[in-house]
């Protein structure tokens, strides 16, 4: 297998239900997601969450200040993509989110 760092885009809206992303066509070492809107209105949000293979906790940030959450907020890689959780920062029915996934 070639080596170097390998990039996925894509997306997902959330269910606020447990939800399985398996897209990704090898295992992520590094995952950050952004929600973009609110799906059904076009709302616009500013939040991200980052979680890497070598992390024990994902961490969520609300970018329009100065707020950043340490805590696990449901989200495991797993081989190709990621399990998702019922919070609300990273599962809130009907927003879209957009992730890069690096491995």
């Amino acid at each position: 297998m070639a080596s170097g760092t390998r990039i996925y885009t894509g997306s997902y809206i959330g269910t606020g239900a447990a939800l399985t992303i398996d897209s990704i066509p090898f295992q992520a070492a590094y995952i950050r997601c952004f929600e973009t809107d609110d799906y059904a209105t076009g709302t616009a949000v500013n939040q991200e969450w980052v979680k890497a293979d070598n992390m024990p906790t994902d961490m969520f940030f609300d970018i329009t200040g100065a707020l950043i959450i340490h805590a696990g907020q449901g989200v495991t890689i797993t081989g190709d993509g990621f399990n998702l959780g019922t919070a609300a920062e990273v599962n809130t029915n009907a927003k879209r989110y957009l992730f890069v996934a690096m491995g």
